[in-house]
């Protein structure tokens, strides 16, 4: 910009010698600052951005803004990098195919990888060491940089070493004890207690049946508490679940724990049956006992225990 200045400087400098004597010293002063500022707004005009460009670009931007909804619901429901076509990787290498530019891109990649970290850490809490391994593996294809990546293989270390600790605590203890030999059930005693409903009544957590439904209590302490006992408690349910192709209303006292039982719960589904997508609704109640009612949307032969 400097170098254009001087150059307009010394063009009306030269057009101010050669101009005619006769005119007024007010002319001469004119063509001195018209002429520089001519050539400053005509150097600024060519620097301008083409608002064309501009227009595209933000266009094309906005065209895959739906696109990235459908990647939020794919990462929400674990659709991480199946059923195939129908997936958040997928989808992500649709947009990097067409916008490889898409600032977006990286940053719902490393959502993709965090969501195989959790699971990971989901797997370390049920003692599911290949499990561990595999999502962590995809979490690495994706993005090794992410720092959860070494502590929760620090973790899943210290889980196996621990785990094998106390196995073999319990193999000692087995040695040590008599057990008692219990007698053998009869046919009829089996297939009574295999055609009896579901019955579970504990302190904390109890499963009734009604004449369509199922329905789980869960205790408002564990949740306050965000115990790993809930889980447990899902993960008993989550076979029902997967049974009687239900639908879930989780009754809670505030839309926070619904939103942290809904995600628990999609996480024990989705390591029995990834395919199945279970649809929840919640029902929100500070005065109401908690607890899951399962709606069979249609009635099977048999369902599995």
């Amino acid at each position: 910009m400097k170098q254009l200045f001087i150059k307009a400087h010394t063009a009306s400098f030269h057009s101010f010698i050669s101009f005619n004597t006769t005119h007024s010293a007010i002319h001469k002063l004119v063509i001195w600052l018209v002429i520089p500022l001519c050539l400053l707004l005509a150097s600024c005009q060519q620097m301008k951005p083409s608002p064309t460009a501009s227009d595209e670009q933000t266009q094309t931007r906005q065209s895959f803004d739906p696109l990235y909804l459908l990647i939020d619901k794919d990462i929400d429901a674990f659709r991480l990098s199946s059923p195939p076509e129908n997936n958040a990787l997928a989808k992500l290498t649709t947009i990097s195919e067409i916008n490889p530019n898409d600032e977006r891109l990286s940053n719902y990649k490393d959502k993709v990888a965090h969501r195989y970290l959790y699971l990971a850490q989901a797997s370390i809490n049920r003692k599911k060491w290949n499990k561990v391994r595999w999502y962590i593996d995809q979490a690495i294809s994706i993005n090794r940089d992410l720092n959860q990546i070494e502590k929760l293989k620090s973790s899943l270390a210290k889980a196996i070493t621990e785990d094998k600790e106390e196995t073999g605590d319990k193999e000692k203890n087995k040695l040590t004890l008599t057990t008692k030999a219990t007698p053998e059930e009869s046919p009829l005693a089996a297939f009574q207690k295999r055609d009896r409903q579901p019955s579970i009544d504990t302190k904390t957590n109890s499963l009734t049946s009604t004449v369509a439904n199922l329905i789980i209590k869960l205790n408002q302490n564990q949740i306050s508490a965000r115990s790993n006992l809930i889980s447990l408690s899902l993960d008993k349910a989550s076979q029902k679940i997967i049974d009687r192709n239900a639908t879930v209303t989780i009754v809670t006292q505030s839309f926070r724990d619904y939103r942290w039982l809904s995600a628990l719960l999609k996480t024990s589904i989705y390591f029995i049956d990834s395919d199945f997508e279970v649809e929840t609704d919640s029902n929100v109640d500070s005065s109401t006992e908690p607890k899951l009612i399962i709606k069979p949307r249609k009635k099977t032969s048999q369902a599995r225990s």
